[in-house]
């Protein structure tokens, strides 16, 4: 990953990790662009506060074999619903395969976005 942060804190900059079977999952937000990009290749600059994709980078523990895939584009959640204010702080692992992620919406609303992990 390569992203740049803003004097806002944190923002959606680091990432969240978690342990399942026998692979580690680093969660992060990326740049757009990089959803097609090969492992070998330098990832495009994310700047934090423009949008983005929650991206997962699976490493097996055994083989240590790399895969990404992208789960959430911010910027078409929804049509009524924009995110704002994210952070890595708010992915939360709630089982083995599944994970929340909160993000703002405005209005004093947040909203809790659900993601499956398959095998």
């Amino acid at each position: 990953k390569r992203q740049r942060g803003s004097n806002n804190g944190q923002g959606g900059m680091s990432y969240t990790y978690f342990k399942r079977n026998d692979n580690l999952y680093f969660t992060y937000i990326d740049n757009i662009k990089n959803i097609n990009l090969p492992l070998d290749k330098t990832p495009i600059l994310h700047t934090d506060g423009r949008g983005g994709i929650l991206t997962i980078s699976k490493i097996n523990n055994q083989t240590g074999e790399l895969t990404k895939s992208s789960v959430i584009d911010f910027n078409k959640i929804k049509k009524k619903i924009k995110a704002f204010q994210f952070s890595t702080d708010r992915i939360v692992k709630i089982k083995e395969n599944e994970f929340f992620v909160e993000v703002y919406k405005k209005k004093k609303e947040d909203v809790f976005l659900k993601v499956e992990m398959k095998k």
